[in-house]
């Protein structure tokens, strides 16, 4: 025979599947079950996300502007810091850029895991240098204010770029002796 919705609401309740999952699936009247916020030691990792997102849109516009000239270097490192699927390397817009970061942080569920999507983010942005590097610590700096200090994101950008500056020296020093240096070009033309 046919279930009373009394049994078939235990029975949904006893279920071990995402809120999301039974929110998305849920027939009922009333619409959807309430998704829980998930927490971290405190850290609210839904308002987390939602704060990027808006310090992405409220500057969208300058930050378009700003790295329009080198899309396709910011395309290249953010392919290589796996952030853009190769189609947006082949052709990138900002848009496309963004859409891809957002889309893929939208499904990390660990403060950890959001802090290392970020400062990847922002370590290959910062890579590129010149005015992406000021768009990346910028970005960061919005960040961090919207998030009130939360995640941890300054210290990684400047370890990669003093390790990019230490691994330049290495290489275009003639003095040092780990150097890979073999150009029979003057240093002052470098």
């Amino acid at each position: 025979g046919v279930a009373k919705p009394v049994t078939l609401y235990i029975h949904r309740s006893r279920r071990t599947t995402h809120p999301t999952a039974d929110a998305a699936s849920s027939s009922g009247s009333n619409g959807t079950l309430p998704v829980k916020r998930r927490r971290e030691g405190g850290f609210d990792i839904k308002a987390a996300k939602q704060k990027i997102k808006r310090v992405m849109n409220e500057n969208h516009a300058d930050f378009a502007e700003l790295l329009e000239s080198s899309l396709k270097e910011i395309a290249n490192k953010l392919f290589e810091a796996k952030i853009i699927t190769k189609q947006v390397q082949r052709s990138p817009t900002y848009d496309a850029i963004a859409s891809s970061f957002l889309s893929m942080m939208n499904l990390l569920d660990s403060k950890s895991d959001l802090e290392k999507h970020c400062v990847k983010y922002l370590e290959a942005l910062s890579s590129v240098g010149g005015p992406i590097e000021f768009a990346a610590n910028l970005l960061r700096e919005k960040w961090t204010t919207a998030l009130e200090g939360a995640l941890q994101l300054e210290q990684s950008v400047k370890r990669v770029r003093d390790s990019m500056n230490l691994r330049v020296n290495m290489d275009i020093n003639p003095s040092n002796p780990l150097s890979n240096y073999r150009s029979k070009v003057p240093m002052e033309r470098l």
